[in-house]
C-alpha cells in the first residue's frame, strides 16, 4: 500500500505466478524475504539480474535465532549482500553480528529498519485488530493462549520429511526432535492441569507446520479447549488473559503490545531453544508454580531492559517509512527515472514501469495442508480485501486500489491506469 501510494504497480502472489513474470518484465524491484542456500540464488537472484532487475531483503525470520545465531548467520549469506541493493535488518544486534562475522563490507547496503510486524501492534495500526478482539471474547470469555511450537514433534508431514527437509540445514536435527518430543509431552501435562484447576477456557494455537489434528484428537471430548489456526495471531494475542510459550517468535508480539509473555520449558535446553523469546517472559520450569502465578493475576515485570529489546527488535522505529524510501532511492538511482515517469506503463509504446513484486504465498494446492497452514489468510480473498480496506481507513494514505490478478493481487495509486498491466 505504501509503495502503491508513491505510483508503484505492486504484485502480491505465491512464488510460481511471480516467478513468470521475471520473463517477461525488465527493470522491476523484488523484495525476497529469505535467503535459501542452493535455491535463491540460481532461482531468483541471478534471474532477476538478468531482467536487470534490483532486489532489496527484509527476512521474515532475522530477528530471533538460537545460541550461537546459526539461523541468522545461515539466512544471511554473502550471497545476500553480494546481490541486493539493500539489506532490511530488525535491529542493530543483528547488525554488528553480521558485520563480525565478515558476512558484509559495504555498510551503505545495511539498512536497520525492524520490522513492519512490530509496527503493526503500534498506533494507529492496532486498531485494524479491534473489531475482532469482541467476538473473540464474547465466544471464549476469558481464555489463556498456548502458542504451540512443537514442528519437530507433531509435523504435517511426519519425521521423514523433517530430516530429509531440514536434516542439511539444521545441526542436530535428531537431537532437536528429541528434545522436542519431550517438550510436547510436557506441554499437554500443563494443560490438561490448567484446564483442572484453573477457570479459564484454554485456546491452543498450533506452529503452521504442526499438525492440528493431533491436539483436537487428544481434546476432543473437552468443553473448555479449543485448537484453532486461523489467518493471524495478533487479534488472539490482544484478546487472551495470558499467553504461554516455550519459545516462540510470538512472544516477541505480545511483549511490545504492552504484555508479559510466560515460557514453559520444564528442562530448557538452551542450545535448542530461541533465546529472545524466553529472555523476554516470565519464566517457568514448574507447572504448579505457573498455574500459581496465574491465580495471582500478576502485571508485567518492570525488569526488562527496554533498550536491549530495542536493539534487536527497533520498536521505535518507523520501519514502514524506512523501507518504502529505501526502496524508492535504489529504483531511482538505478533507473534515473521520476516517480512520474513509472506511474504507468504503455506496453504498445514498449515503456515499462518498475515493478515491485512482493514474495509470498496466495493461492495454494488444496491438498497440501503445510502449505495452507503457512499461507492462510492470503488463500483467503476475502481476509485479504478487508485488512487492506481497514488499513486504508487508519491510516493517512492516497486513495489506493487493490485487485485480483490472475493468482496475484495488484496495488495501484489512483493515477495508476489499472487496465494497464501485465
Amino acid at each position: 500500500i505504501k509503495l502503491a501510494e508513491k505510483g508503484y504497480k505492486c504484485y502480491l502472489g505465491n512464488k510460481s505466478e511471480i516467478w513468470r513474470l521475471f520473463d517477461r518484465l525488465k527493470n522491476f524491484a523484488y523484495l525476497d524475504k529469505g535467503y535459501h542456500e542452493n535455491f535463491s540464488k540460481q532461482k531468483i537472484y541471478e534471474k532477476v539480474v538478468e531482467r536487470n532487475g534490483l532486489l532489496f531483503n527484509l527476512d521474515e525470520e532475522g530477528g530471533v535465532d538460537f545460541s550461537g545465531s546459526p539461523t541468522i548467520l545461515r539466512r544471511y549469506s554473502q550471497n545476500v549482500f553480494k546481490y541486493m541493493e539493500k539489506v532490511f535488518l530488525w535491529g542493530e544486534d543483528q547488525r554488528l553480528l553480521l558485520k563480525k562475522n565478515n558476512l558484509f563490507y559495504n555498510d551503505e547496503k545495511v539498512v536497520v529498519s525492524g520490522h513492519p510486524r512490530f509496527q503493526l501492534l503500534s498506533n494507529p495500526y492496532r486498531r485494524i485488530y479491534q473489531k475482532e478482539i469482541k467476538p473473540k471474547v464474547d465466544k471464549y470469555g476469558k481464555f489463556i493462549l498456548f502458542n504451540s511450537n512443537s514442528k519437530y514433534s507433531n509435523h504435517l508431514r511426519g519425521e521423514d520429511f523433517l530430516i530429509s527437509n531440514y536434516g542439511k540445514r539444521i545441526e542436530n536435527i535428531n537431537e532437536r526432535i528429541e528434545y522436542d518430543k519431550e517438550k510436547l509431552k510436557h506441554n499437554i501435562e500443563l494443560i490438561k492441569e490448567i484446564n483442572d484447576k484453573l477457570d479459564y477456557n484454554i485456546i491452543i494455537r498450533p506452529h503452521p507446520e504442526e499438525n492440528i489434528d493431533f491436539y483436537k484428537k487428544l481434546f476432543k471430548n473437552n468443553q473448555k479447549i479449543f485448537s484453532i489456526y486461523d489467518q493471524d495471531v495478533i487479534p488472539w494475542l490482544l484478546s487472551c488473559k495470558f499467553m504461554i510459550h516455550n519459545d516462540c517468535t510470538t512472544a516477541i508480539e505480545y511483549f511490545i503490545s504492552g504484555k508479559e509473555p510466560i515460557a514453559f520449558n520444564h528442562k530448557l535446553e538452551k542450545k535448542l531453544s530461541a533465546r529472545d523469546p524466553i529472555s523476554i517472559s516470565r519464566n517457568f520450569s514448574d507447572i504448579s508454580e505457573l498455574i500459581s502465578f496465574i491465580k495471582k493475576g500478576e502485571k508485567i515485570s518492570e525488569n526488562f531492559d527496554y533498550k536491549k529489546i530495542n536493539r534487536k527488535f527497533s520498536k521505535d522505529l518507523d520501519s514502514f517509512h524506512i523501507i518504502v524510501e529505501e526502496i524508492d532511492k535504489g529504483i531511482k538511482k538505478k533507473y534515473q527515472t521520476s516517480i512520474e515517469t513509472k506511474t504507468f506503463i504503455n506496453f504498445n509504446n514498449n515503456f515499462l514501469n518498475f515493478f515491485r513484486l512482493i514474495k509470498t504465498y496466495f493461492f495454494l494446492n488444496k491438498a497440501d495442508k503445510l502449505i495452507k497452514n503457512k499461507t492462510k489468510g492470503l488463500s483467503d480473498s476475502e481476509y485479504v480485501f478487508n485488512m487492506f480496506n481497514k488499513i486504508l481507513k487508519i491510516s493517512n494514505t492516497r486513495l489506493v486500489k487493490i485487485k485480483n490478478h490472475g493468482s496475484c493481487l495488484l496495488y495501484t495509486s489512483d493515477a495508476a491506469d489499472e487496465e494497464d498491466s501485465v
